[in-house]
């Protein structure tokens, strides 16, 4: 258990350090983020006693993600992101510290989890070359083209584009078709993560997934490309 908490703490770190390396985004926001991280922890420690928060926290900290996802994506404050991820990083290393080993590592799985959306959210802006005023006008025509359902599919249009670009870099897929089947797994995983925690149902059905994912294909340029610069053979 030492060792996958090692490796976990470890995962986490590489993901900070990646943010750090972008010269767009401030090291002083990873740390004014980290602060506020660390600030959460004792506000609730110092509200509840330690006893009681250990018990309680990851009921608080699942109620402060609502909240933090909901300014990620409607806002436009894509940062709560990193900003969650910190607090489960933090809270790792708490109960680490109080030799509760097992729920330390569950919290850095959801650390490294949240820092991965972040990077993989932050490079797929940084791709298209949009700031945050870019990111407003996607979701805009999101919605307007899906009614209130594109602002809901809109997260998972990121994710599907963040393993795409994941694969580029490593073995590509051989086609399309391979392509979906690859991502099928880790999206359904996404979408069941996002439903927990909004409380609502799952914003696509698994089994249409596939065929959802070759509508987007044919009709958004920003996923065709990241499917094509995943595969081998373009059709």
């Amino acid at each position: 258990m030492n060792e996958l908490y090692n490796i976990l703490k470890l995962k986490c770190e590489q993901g900070i350090d990646r943010l750090a390396g972008y010269e767009s985004f401030p090291v002083e926001k990873i740390k004014a983020y980290d602060t506020e991280a660390q600030q959460w922890i004792e506000i609730q420690r110092e509200t509840y006693g330690d006893k009681n928060f250990l018990k309680m926290s990851a009921a608080l900290l699942k109620s402060e993600a609502a909240d933090l996802r909901h300014r990620a994506w409607f806002l436009n404050e894509l940062g709560h992101y990193l900003l969650l991820s910190l607090c489960h990083y933090h809270l790792a290393l708490f109960k680490q510290d109080r030799g509760l080993l097992a729920e330390a590592c569950e919290h850095l799985q959801d650390a490294h989890y949240y820092c991965g959306a972040m990077v993989g959210m932050y490079e797929y802006c940084d791709w298209r070359n949009c700031q945050e005023e870019e990111e407003s006008k996607r979701i805009e025509k999101a919605t307007k083209a899906g009614g209130s359902r594109g602002t809901n599919y809109a997260p998972v249009k990121v994710e599907l584009i963040r393993l795409l670009r994941l694969r580029a870099s490593e073995n590509k897929w051989e086609t399309v078709e391979d392509a979906i089947k690859g991502v099928y797994e880790g999206l359904c995983t996404f979408i069941e993560k996002e439903s927990k925690v909004s409380g609502k149902k799952p914003v696509l059905k698994y089994d249409n997934l596939p065929r959802t994912l070759r509508g987007w294909y044919e009709k958004h340029d920003d996923i065709k490309v990241a499917f094509e610069e995943a595969v081998t053979c373009k059709r």
